[in-house]
């Protein structure tokens, strides 16, 4: 049985996916490692950060996790609304 997920996470994974294939092409292009990204980004209700290997160390060279938080947030971070790693 397939695992069930909001259309909210749904949204967010196809977003995440096209953005890490973008990045990945980038960096390809300035011979830069994927591994070094701790990138964020604002993307609709979310604060997304994309994380690379060197950061978070339990997953591919080519992989990227991205860790979602509640937009605009203030101070504290907050507890991450949904968590997942693109695989490279």
């Amino acid at each position: 049985m397939s695992e069930r997920i909001s259309l909210q996470q749904h949204a967010l994974e196809c977003f995440a996916q096209g953005y890490t294939t973008a990045l990945k092409n980038e960096r390809a292009f300035y011979d830069t490692p994927l591994a070094s990204l701790d990138d964020w980004v604002p993307w609709h209700l979310y604060d997304i950060n994309f994380i690379g290997k060197e950061l978070f160390d339990d997953m591919g060279d080519a992989d990227v996790k991205v860790v979602a938080y509640p937009r605009d947030w203030v101070d504290t971070l907050p507890e991450p609304l949904f968590s997942f790693i693109v695989k490279g």
